[in-house]
């Protein structure tokens, strides 16, 4: 724009509309400016919002496992005492069939030395036969 060739009135008029202008600036820029105030707020709110959710959230998952260890350790001590009682009983019945398996073999061991002289017996008895005979 050429100022020069301006009169006055028209430069009074310019430099009003540039006075216009200017405000106009400045009130946008605060507008501007609040807009992002407002809006970093806003964000702030939303961030702390979510973190509360987050932090909620965790709290719940964490509690969720506690209980669930909790449940697994009383299952396991659950199991483990069932399992000491069935080592327990199968121990004694253990104790009772080696108790059998000895009472067993001590009768069939009396049986062998009670064979044994009924068979000496006979081979004696068989050996007087064979004298016999032989005469």
């Amino acid at each position: 724009m050429n100022y020069r060739s301006m009169s006055k009135e028209e430069l009074i008029k310019e430099c009003e509309n540039n006075v216009h202008l200017a405000q106009a600036v400045e009130a946008k820029d605060k507008e501007i400016s609040d807009l992002k105030a407002r809006e970093k707020s806003q964000i702030e709110a939303v961030k702390e919002k979510l973190q509360k959710e987050i932090d909620t959230l965790l709290l719940e998952k964490e509690n969720e496992i506690e209980r669930r260890v909790t449940e697994i350790k009383t299952e396991m001590k659950k199991t483990e005492e069932k399992d000491k009682k069935d080592i327990e009983v199968l121990m004694k019945v253990r104790d009772r069939r080696i108790e059998e398996l000895n009472k067993l073999l001590y009768a069939h061991g009396d049986l062998l030395k009670t064979l044994e002289s009924t068979i000496n017996t006979h081979l004696t008895l068989n050996g007087y036969i064979v004298q016999e005979i032989q005469k």
